[in-house]
Parts: C-alpha cells; sequence; structure tokens
C-alpha cells in the first residue's frame, strides 16, 4: 500500500535541492552559507532509509467488503472460520486497548484488515504471500498479527481452563459418552522445542507437578502406549506380553475406543489452522520461539470459540498410528472408581482398579 505525504514531499524537495546544487557552476561559496545547501548533506539526508517508501509492487490492495462479498464456503476457507465467527471475532477484539493509537503515531490500518490478515497467515502462508495477498509490507504482516494475537489472548481464560467440579460432573455439559468436552481443548503444554517425546514433555507441565489441583476423587486421563507406568494420573494400555492376556486385550480396546476421541480432537484443530502441522521451523531470530507459542495459544482459543459458536470443522486427515487395539468395543457408562489420589498409588495400580470396574460393567 503506497502512501503520499510529508514524507515523500521532503524526498523530492532535497533531491531537487541536491540536483539544483550540482547543476550550480558557481565557483565562489559563501562559508557561512546554511548547511542545508551542501551538496554531502543533501546527499547523505536523501539516502536516509526512513525518507524513502518501498517501491515492491503488490498484486493486490484490500478491499474490506471483499470478504462479505465472498461465497462463504471461499471465505471459510480463507479465514479458516466463517463470516458468522469472523464477525464475532473482530466484535470481541476490536475495541482492545493494542489497536488504539500511540500518541505521536500515524492512526493504525483497520482493526478488520489486521484480524482478516493473521486470520489468512494460520494457513501457514509466508510473509511474502500475505503481503501481496492484502497489499501491506512484509514487516507489517507481523505488525499485525502480533496485535490481534495479543488481543484474541485477552479471553483466552475464558475457552481455555480446566473444568469445575461442577462442571465435570454436570452430565449435560460435559459427560458424552465419556468423551469429555466435544473436541474441545481444555489443557495444554507449551514451550519444548524441537522433537520431544510425550513423556518427557508431559513431566515439564503443572499437571505432572502438581495432580491434586487437576484431579479429584475417581479422576484420571487416558494415554497411548507411549505413556507406560509413569503417572498415577494416566491410566495406559498393556504392552506385550501383558496384552496378549484375554482380560487385558479386551481392556486395551475399550481403552482405546475412548482414547481416539482425543486423537480426533488434536486433527480437528489441525484441519482448521494447517500452520499448526507445518511449523517444523528454524527458531534463529530473537523472540521467535515466544512468537510461535502465542500463536499456537490464540489457535487453540479460536477453535474452542468456533466450537462454542456450533462451526463445522474441516476435514480431518487421518493420521492416527494408534496400535492398541484393533477393534471397536461398545462404550460404557459413567464409572465410579474406588481409589483416592491421597493414597499416592502407582500408574499400574490405578490401571487394574479401573480395569476391574470396566470389566464389572461389561
Amino acid at each position: 500500500m503506497v502512501r503520499s505525504g510529508s514524507r515523500a514531499s521532503a524526498t523530492l524537495m532535497l533531491e531537487a535541492a541536491a540536483l539544483s546544487r550540482a547543476l550550480d557552476d558557481t565557483s565562489e561559496e559563501d562559508e557561512s552559507e546554511d548547511e542545508w545547501g551542501d551538496p554531502e548533506f543533501l546527499s547523505l539526508v536523501a539516502r536516509s532509509r526512513i525518507l524513502y517508501l518501498s517501491n515492491v509492487l503488490k498484486v493486490s490492495s484490500w478491499d474490506p467488503q471483499r470478504i462479505y462479498r465472498m461465497d462463504p464456503e471461499r471465505a471459510r476457507r480463507e479465514l479458516r472460520i466463517s463470516i458468522a465467527a469472523f464477525r464475532f471475532v473482530l466484535d470481541v477484539v476490536k475495541t482492545n486497548e493494542v489497536f488504539n493509537r500511540v500518541p505521536r503515531k500515524q492512526e493504525q490500518a483497520p482493526v478488520q484488515l489486521q484480524v482478516e490478515v493473521f486470520l489468512y497467515s494460520l494457513q501457514a502462508h509466508s510473509s511474502h504471500v500475505i503481503s501481496q495477498h492484502f497489499g501491506i509490507g512484509e514487516g507489517t504482516v507481523r505488525k499485525f498479527c502480533d496485535r490481534v494475537i495479543l488481543a484474541i489472548l485477552t479471553f483466552e481464560d475464558q475457552y481455555i481452563r480446566w473444568p469445575s467440579r461442577r462442571e465435570k460432573h454436570d452430565p449435560k455439559r460435559f459427560v458424552e459418552n465419556l468423551n469429555g468436552f466435544k473436541n474441545t481443548h481444555l489443557y495444554y503444554q507449551l514451550g519444548l522445542p524441537g522433537s520431544v517425546h510425550d513423556k518427557r514433555a508431559l513431566s515439564f507441565s503443572a499437571m505432572s507437578n502438581l495432580p491434586p489441583a487437576f484431579f479429584d476423587f475417581g479422576e484420571y486421563l487416558l494415554g497411548d502406549s507411549e505413556y507406560g507406568v509413569s503417572f498415577p494420573f494416566i491410566v495406559s494400555p498393556y504392552k506385550r506380553p501383558a496384552s496378549t492376556i484375554r482380560e487385558n486385550a479386551q481392556f486395551n480396546r475399550l481403552l482405546s475406543k475412548a482414547r481416539i476421541i482425543i486423537e480426533h480432537c488434536i486433527g480437528v484443530v489441525k484441519s482448521r489452522f494447517p500452520c499448526l502441522s507445518l511449523y517444523g521451523i528454524h527458531l534463529a531470530e530473537k523472540g521467535a520461539a515466544m512468537r510461535l507459542l502465542k500463536t499456537q495459544r490464540a489457535c487453540f482459543v479460536l477453535h474452542n470459540t468456533c466450537i462454542e459458536l456450533s462451526e463445522a470443522d474441516f476435514e480431518v486427515e487421518d493420521e492416527s498410528s494408534d496400535s492398541d487395539s484393533d477393534s471397536e468395543a461398545d462404550s460404557d457408562d459413567d464409572m465410579q472408581l474406588g481409589f483416592d489420589p491421597d493414597e499416592h498409588l502407582s500408574s499400574e495400580e490405578l490401571r487394574l482398579i479401573v480395569q476391574n470396574d470396566v470389566i464389572m460393567q461389561i
């Protein structure tokens, strides 16, 4: 978006003055002459970066009505959320102070443009592609995204939080065939760069360090076989040779039947925001890791917002590599377990209790 203003005018005046001075063949000069007439000074100022505007041509320019005139499905693919959800998010964030004008700074771009730029970036496009699409500078892309992320994260606690005791025991809200809040993310752990084993990543979480803050009597998580028996609040399937025993194999199938919902939940959010699947990047720039983590958090907030607005999911690619079970089993009713976390049961003891409870209800 090329702008004309005082900077452009000043540049033209300086260039004209420098040219006029260069063409002046007068050899005698007044030593007391104003320094603004010095050709070297004029040339130095004219080369100053702040006076030159980018002349990079853009293939497009932003139209505030374009997204509303688009076919709803095309708009949804571009923004990764529906027009209705876009209006909702825009209405929520537009009053955030991050979009207020800073004293002695120029007026910010429209909030709608900044939100569109951020949502478009969640397709994992490069800054160059985004800048060309909206007709803005590449540096402006990052600035817009940073602002929108900050605005979205101000209402993070409303959409991502561990359920209260009342919510966990309200069957109409929480229990859906033992699958919890459908496709909704309640807890996340970020911050470990590179490829880290799931078990190691969980060991750094607040959940691992302070289980009583998350789990009451009879509560636990389902995990895959990679977690083993390392955590006293995770029930995982049996490994060989124990998994070859009939009762254990049956338990593994039941556990995997319920746990596959977790895998589906992860697939749903990754299909909505492709950037979450394509973040294998080199974090060499200062602040890049923190920006990445904030972007992921914003994606989770937007995803849960879409769930509350009953948004349709994007098609999920099957990434499941579950090997704990090769057949399905019917879902069971809610279970009341006879253990107390204060007794510090081991993960293996917890699994035995859950298994006995499950087998008894079959």
